[in-house]
């Protein structure tokens, strides 16, 4: 069998081969079973008559994933969880000295949500930020020079094709900024009927990943038309840290680090110590 693959168009370019959505699927579902790739920006208007066939499935990442899905759709695999630090990107033009990297002290910066806007404001207070709905225009902007450097997570940067050659790309640990909920994992999407699709999917689906993936999704529900940002990780112990920070009413943020034994309630947990 032969799966159609439908992809948003925003994927179709990357700045390299081996960052292909391509290549990205490969390593997801495996390189033996055989796929063809049709690109769409309808997914989300007509998700359940593109995938009417059985035979395909959708693929994104989850952080452009809303956190409850149309009815008939089902999320039914999840990658291992790849870089998903934030990373800001630049040219020689963000900076005030060539030989030592300085960024410009005045710079703007772009970036597509707001509590990293306010986490890189607080990490660099001289510089400005511009807040952008779309990599598109994001893109647009760094290319037309209107803004000097773009703060994106290091997943959609292989897909940032910039016409100004960048002479650096800065990575930010997640206490510094934390990332979009489900930054860094690949998720697959198909009909909750597909028996047969969802049963070959169910092979590449990465548990521990999931498991900390379903906090950060629960908590993007709770706080329902406020944005927030979560990421969540295991140790070596299998204890569970959470790192989340949600948008205020007087246009600041509230950040709260937890650690726990077991994801039990600790979307919950969270959501009570983020909304006090």
């Amino acid at each position: 069998m032969i799966y159609t693959v439908f992809v948003p168009n925003y994927l179709k370019v990357s700045n390299s081969p081996e960052n292909s959505i391509e290549n990205k699927i490969k390593q997801f579902i495996g390189t033996e079973q055989p796929f063809k790739i049709v690109f769409t920006d309808d997914f989300f208007i007509s998700g359940e008559k593109i995938l009417s066939d059985g035979n395909s499935f959708y693929i994104d990442w989850l952080s452009e994933i809303p956190p409850v899905l149309n009815k008939g759709l089902v999320l039914a695999a999840l990658s291992e969880r790849g870089d998903s630090m934030m990373q800001l990107l630049y040219g020689e033009r963000a900076l005030e000295s060539k030989n030592f990297l300085k960024f410009n002290k005045n710079g703007i910066i772009g970036t597509l949500n707001y509590n990293p806007m306010l986490d890189i404001e607080t990490i660099m207070p001289t510089i400005k930020t511009e807040l952008y709905d779309s990599m598109e225009k994001l893109t647009s902007a760094f290319n037309e020079s209107e803004i000097h450097a773009v703060l994106i997570p290091a997943h959609l940067s292989n897909y940032f094709v910039s016409e100004i050659p960048l002479v650096n790309k800065q990575n930010f640990h997640f206490t510094e900024i934390i990332p979009s909920v489900g930054s860094g994992v690949l998720c697959a999407i198909t009909l909750e009927n597909a028996t047969e699709t969802r049963k070959f999917l169910r092979t590449a689906h990465h548990l521990i990943t999931a498991e900390c993936v379903n906090v950060e999704r629960q908590l993007n529900i709770l706080a329902n038309e406020l944005e927030i940002s979560a990421y969540v990780y295991t140790d070596a112990q299998h204890y569970f840290h959470l790192y989340a920070a949600l948008e205020t009413d007087d246009l600041g943020y509230k950040k709260i680090q937890l650690s726990r034994s077991t994801t039990f309630e600790l979307a919950e947990t969270a959501w009570e110590a983020l909304k006090v």
